[in-house]
């Protein structure tokens, strides 16, 4: 909830109504008693506010409006006093009537919006917090406050664009970035399941998936999908890259020498694979060979080599680390020839004093302006040097700027282009905007969907280390890093992350939300209900406890105590909205409502991939009798079954040695 000084908040309106307090004068009075008469209300009505009594003021602002009820002003400050009152209808009759007289006033469209919220009617709360932002873009209120709505109203996209511009409002709120943090994992998620729905077995999807098993040191796994990978045609780019990684965190160093080798002769822009060379060469204590491998992609693109130099240090032992440090120091000789060795030693300092950091060049540049990448300004500064050419080259920042100055209007191919650069580029919040871009113009495009669910990682990532250092040990930093490792299925750690939220503040639904999913997930149906009793008692109207709920009462058959739920979780986010009309329909034909079932799970069919809900409605059509359209439900269930068994097949064999 928001926590607004009264008196700050008062005082565009204060201002405007002195203004109005000096013209057309209420008929009952004659010119001068009137205007005297206001003039005393209004500084009574400033007095008992400042000294905190706020039903005196409310009192006085309401004998003013009586007086001149066509002053808008007048109607918000009677609504701002309930307001502090706690009384939220009243304030809200009040804001109403202020806005209808004038609505471009920004503290009623405000708290209009966030009291609309409160009563949980987010997209209602929208156009007023919209308004507001508007008209004080700059107020972290307003922000965080439509931030919010968009989020409950299902938008994570905008949500997330809002809690963007809170942090830049004020780069310390820790409500601003775990907001970012919570929406980019939702977007994450969606992202992902959208690639799911759309073809499981895409070399996007999979390549997804080996990523992720590179990260949490599976090498073996990844290994067997990127093998069947090599040769897919329109696939994520520098798939090489990844199998050598495999091999490099498998500790076989020639095999991805060899890989790494081959994509830096075919593909120069795969930068990533000159990281791995670089490791292999001070893992076989040749400090010179890394360091010119290391110049070589600074030159290419100082942010690219900047922002994946913390996973190289991370592969590094402590005395290889040292080592190559001290080859890097200003006494060493390679930084006597080349200032950007100095660059280098420093990032292995700040990796040393915090391994998660992720750094720009604008962080290792500082005191050494003169590391700037040198590079041929005839051929990638000048104007006919198209993006793609740039890109082609591992210049990503440069494709960025390239593709970001473009005076003509940007086509799929460019804001397609535009996410792969400016995610090389570290510029994760603009790859996260340009593949929106281009799922606007194509919903189903496999590419903007990957590097969307890339981009969206790394910006949750950064945000929950922001959320950290502005609130150390934090409840919001716990719910977050809870949910990154409920959603990697680290439920022991999701679990305890939730628990310290739970001890640091008893009352949080969020906390206990998560540990019912978890309790779900682990199919501990009894502690799952204990978890979502207190949260739907406090939020009846919950989406995500309804679902959870609803979910639950129909696997232990209680259909008719199902359906209050399932109906609320229809408010939620519309990913699993096909699954919730596919539950009413259980639950409805459980008790023998088959009419009402097969229009419920119509909503259903489209999302449908894997033929679930066609072989559901198959079974309910022929319950009705209706054998033409029963045949007819089957043979589309039959063929989505089909489809979807050979890309799991395609999967297994992916997953399979060669």
């Amino acid at each position: 909830m928001c926590r607004t000084k009264p008196l700050a908040s008062l005082a565009l309106l204060t201002i405007s109504l002195g203004i109005a307090l000096t013209i057309a004068p209420h008929p009952v009075f004659a010119h001068d008693d009137s205007e005297a008469r206001l003039a005393k209300l209004y500084s009574e009505a400033q007095a008992a506010q400042e000294r905190g009594d706020y039903r005196t003021a409310a009192a006085r602002y309401q004998e003013i409006v009586r007086l001149r009820p066509e002053v808008a002003e007048a109607w918000a400050n009677v609504g701002l006093m309930h307001q502090f009152l706690g009384e939220y209808e009243l304030a809200n009759k009040s804001f109403d009537v202020a806005l209808r007289k004038n609505p471009r006033l920004y503290v009623p469209n405000l708290f209009l919006g966030l009291n609309l919220l409160r009563q949980q009617t987010p997209k209602q709360a929208v156009p007023y917090l919209e308004r507001a932002e508007r008209l004080n873009p700059h107020d972290r209120q307003a922000v965080l406050g439509l931030a919010r709505a968009y989020e409950a109203a299902g938008d994570l996209a905008k949500a997330n664009s809002a809690f963007f511009r809170a942090s830049e409002i004020d780069p310390r709120d820790p409500e601003a970035w775990y907001g970012l943090g919570v929406t980019c994992l939702n977007l994450q998620n969606s992202a992902v399941e959208q690639l799911r729905q759309q073809n499981i077995g895409s070399p996007y999807a999979r390549a997804l998936v080996a990523e992720a098993f590179l990260e949490q040191e599976r090498p073996n796994d990844a290994i067997q999908i990127y093998r069947k990978l090599l040769g897919a045609r329109d696939a994520p780019p520098c798939l090489a890259t990844g199998l050598g990684f495999a091999f490099l965190q498998q500790g076989n160093l020639s095999a991805a020498e060899d890989l790494f080798r081959e994509e830096a002769e075919r593909h120069p822009d795969c930068l990533q694979g000159r990281i791995g060379q670089a490791r292999i060469a001070i893992a076989r204590h040749d400090p010179k060979e890394a360091y010119q491998i290391l110049r070589v992609v600074w030159e290419a693109d100082h942010n690219f080599l900047g922002s994946n130099l913390s996973h190289l240090w991370n592969r590094l032992t402590s005395d290889q680390l040292q080592s190559f440090q001290s080859f890097l120091e200003p006494t060493g000789s390679a930084s006597s020839r080349d200032p950007v060795a100095a660059v280098l030693a420093k990032s292995i300092s700040i990796w040393r004093a915090n391994p998660t950091a992720e750094l720009k060049a604008s962080d290792l540049l500082l005191g050494n302006q003169e590391a700037g990448p040198p590079h041929n300004v005839s051929a990638r500064d000048h104007p006919q040097t198209s993006a793609l050419q740039l890109a082609s080259q591992g210049h990503y920042t440069e494709c960025q700027a390239r593709l970001e100055s473009q005076k003509t209007g940007k086509g799929l191919s460019e804001w397609l282009l535009l996410s792969r650069c400016a995610y090389y580029a570290a510029d994760y919040r603009s790859s996260l905007v340009a593949s929106g871009k281009v799922l606007e113009l194509d919903a189903r495009n496999l590419a903007a969907l990957y590097w969307k669910a890339k981009a969206a990682q790394k910006l949750a990532t950064f945000a929950l280390l922001r959320t950290s250092a502005e609130a150390p040990d934090s409840f919001r930093a716990h719910l977050l890093l809870g949910e990154v490792y409920r959603q990697r299925e680290d439920y022991k750690s999701a679990e305890n992350e939730f628990r310290k939220v739970l001890a640091l503040k008893p009352d949080d639904l969020t906390a206990r939300l998560g540990l019912a999913r978890i309790h779900y997930a682990n199919t501990q149906f009894p502690k799952a209900l204990t978890e979502l009793e207190p949260i739907l008692k406090a939020d009846p109207k919950n989406p995500e406890a309804s679902f959870l709920m609803g979910e639950i009462l129909v696997k232990q058959h209680l259909y008719p105590g199902a359906v209050p739920y399932l109906k609320n979780a229809l408010r939620g986010q519309q990913l699993i909205v096909p699954r919730v009309h596919s539950l009413l329909a259980t639950c409805y034909a459980a008790q023998g409502q088959i009419a009402q079932a097969i229009s419920e799970l119509k909503s259903a069919l489209p999302a449908d991939m894997d033929g679930v809900f066609h072989y559901q409605i198959y079974r309910l059509y022929r319950a009705a009798g209706d054998e033409k359209a029963a045949a007819a439900a089957l043979e589309r269930s039959e063929m989505l079954r089909k489809k979807t068994s050979m890309d799991q097949q395609e999967l297994i064999q992916a997953s399979q040695p060669r």
